[in-house]
């Protein structure tokens, strides 16, 4: 790893793998998107860039003038806005933009995707280990489903991509 971005930077996972990439000796440089900055102290190697995840043009440009190598995408809405609509833009049409420009940019060998445990809910009756066959059975908020479709959207886009891009998706559970 040398120069990283870390979409969602400003959110608590996000400036906690930001303060980790810049005290790890192999990483140059560590570039922040969000909407809002950080919480983060001075440092010669961060940049915050205040950006869309939903401007895949301006994605692509930073990915190629900061000669991104890997990338960790943790930007999304949880309905925060109160809007379906704009969650499925950051949380769907975001990430398969910035899948998007990823691909494009040759320096970027590494996308890993944070997803979410609700993919699939969370319910105490779930087999172990939780197959990814399974039915989805979210019974909370909509961010299960976009999540889902998210992770789908992402599966189908796969085989188009350039060899040398590696994906990976993380369920998180907090």
């Amino acid at each position: 790893m040398k120069n990283v971005l870390v979409t969602g930077c400003s959110g608590g996972i996000g400036t906690a793998l930001a303060r980790s990439l810049l005290a790890h000796p192999l990483v140059r440089e560590v570039v922040g998107v969000d909407t809002r900055p950080p919480a983060l102290p001075a440092d010669k190697r961060w940049r915050f860039v205040r950006a869309d995840i939903r401007d895949g043009v301006y994605l692509r440009s930073l990915l190629e003038e900061w000669n991104i190598e890997t990338v960790y995408h943790l930007a999304h809405a949880a309905n925060e806005a109160g809007d379906r609509g704009f969650d499925h833009l950051v949380n769907v049409e975001g990430t398969l933009l910035l899948l998007d420009a990823a691909d494009k940019t040759n320096s970027v060998r590494k996308l890993v995707l944070a997803s979410s445990a609700l993919a699939y809910g969370a319910f105490r009756d779930n087999p172990v280990p939780l197959s990814e066959e399974r039915p989805l059975r979210v019974s909370g908020p909509r961010y299960g489903l976009e999540v889902r479709e998210m992770e789908e959207s992402v599966r189908d886009r796969l085989p188009g991509l350039r060899a040398t891009l590696q994906v990976s998706v993380l369920r998180l559970c907090t």
